[in-house]
């Protein structure tokens, strides 16, 4: 089972966003923990919510145990366009829902949920997905070069394909 950094996009993940001042890391539609498993299990101070449906985050629990996370993850089952929680450092949207429309809610909800502008938007997308990508951060407010009165930057992390 993987549980911490060892699958390729938590490898990308730790590579290339230092997470040392992260106090709070929100996994939007996270499925199973694994990335904020990975972030947490290298960052022992900082705390971590995964947002996901009911029946995608019943099995983590598990796997953030085994990682020995556990204890600093609040788990949030319902729809990750409407249930992110304020004021976090850093969300991850690491999986990218089939629906372009789901995809705009969710960034939406994040933009709405970064009152700071310190916070972070970490975004992983296969190569083939970044194209699309774009014009959705376009509509939601959201840009490359930051979250315009929302928060300090967006970082998309191309994942090659098969990753």
């Amino acid at each position: 089972m993987h549980t911490t950094a060892d699958t390729p996009a938590a490898e990308l993940l730790l590579t290339a966003h230092d997470f040392a001042s992260a106090r709070h890391v929100v996994d939007v539609g996270g499925g199973s923990g694994a990335l904020l498993a990975a972030v947490l299990a290298k960052h022992p101070r900082a705390l971590g919510t995964l947002v996901d449906l009911p029946h995608v985050i019943d099995g983590a629990g598990e796997l953030l145990q085994s990682a020995g996370v556990a204890e600093r993850v609040a788990l949030i089952g319902g729809s990750p366009a409407e249930q992110v929680p304020l004021g976090a450092d850093v969300y991850l949207l690491g999986r990218l829902p089939r629906s372009p429309d789901q995809t705009l809610r969710e960034l939406l909800a994040v933009r709405a949920a970064t009152p700071s502008p310190a916070a972070r938007l970490l975004v992983l997308a296969p190569t083939a997905e970044v194209a699309a990508l774009t014009p959705l951060l376009a509509e939601a407010g959201l840009h490359r070069s930051g979250l315009p009165r929302r928060a300090g930057e967006i970082s998309i992390l191309v994942l090659s394909s098969g990753s």
